[in-house]
């Protein structure tokens, strides 16, 4: 026998992923192959055709094998959203910049939005790459700001009916806007919708509703319209 031969094998690798029975893998792998978007955990019923309680177990275990991790959804907490450990989860899941633990981060919000409006204010109109613009020139921001992050804020803005969106007509109040482009302004007191005697609860037809939660950026406490509604 040669010395080539006679070499004893070098042992396989061991894998990193603990042990898993077959319904344990399946829905690890369907987990992870959601990334950093993770899945509810009804579709993981529905696409796996394992019984909710069976579901239930395996999550337990895999969170146990630290493979798997339960990750908050601002939107909708009571929405159960699993992801591999590896995936940390997208800006979708936990709100972006200005939300903390899937709340929003209200100390640094407030004082940002109120920029916002004050620098729209004194410009009347304009796109949020001029209200970002003149929020940095006001030098009050000690950390870096992106214009996407501002316009996270305008239209948050937006939502609570403090702002308004449009487009511009290249006319007037808009002759330093390219036309067709969106921009903003700040709402009047004449500009909010007026409530009939015999108009029904704004939620009812609100466009917004499916964003409006408890804790979010837009929700019954800071809603313009609702707040109008009651006092009528």
């Amino acid at each position: 026998m040669s010395s080539a031969t006679a070499k004893r094998k070098r042992p396989e690798p061991k894998s990193l992923t603990p042990p898993l029975t077959g319904q344990e893998k399946v829905i690890y792998e369907l987990i992870r192959s959601r990334r950093e978007e993770g899945i509810w955990s009804k579709d993981i019923k529905q696409e796996t055709d394992i019984a909710e309680a069976v579901v239930n177990k395996c999550l337990k275990v895999l969170i146990v094998k630290k493979l798997v991790k339960e990750v908050p959804n601002y939107q909708n907490k009571g929405k159960k959203i699993y992801m591999a450990v590896e995936y940390q989860p997208s800006e979708a899941l936990t709100g972006g910049f200005w939300y903390e633990n899937g709340k929003p981060d209200e100390e640094s919000i407030e004082p940002i939005s109120k920029l916002c409006t004050g620098v729209l204010h004194n410009m009347g109109v304009g796109t949020v790459e001029d209200i970002a613009n003149a929020v940095r020139n006001t030098r009050a921001l000690n950390f870096d700001c992106p214009t996407m992050r501002i316009l996270q804020l305008v239209k948050a803005l937006v939502l609570k009916g403090q702002l308004l969106e449009m487009r511009s007509t290249g006319y007037g109040e808009f002759s330093s806007i390219p036309v067709g482009a969106v921009c903003y302004k700040c709402v009047t007191k004449t500009a909010l919708p007026k409530a009939g005697a015999f108009a029904s609860i704004p939620c009812g037809v609100c466009p917004h509703l499916s964003i409006c939660t408890p804790d979010g950026l837009v929700s019954p406490s800071n809603c313009v319209y609702y707040g109008k509604w009651l006092d009528f």
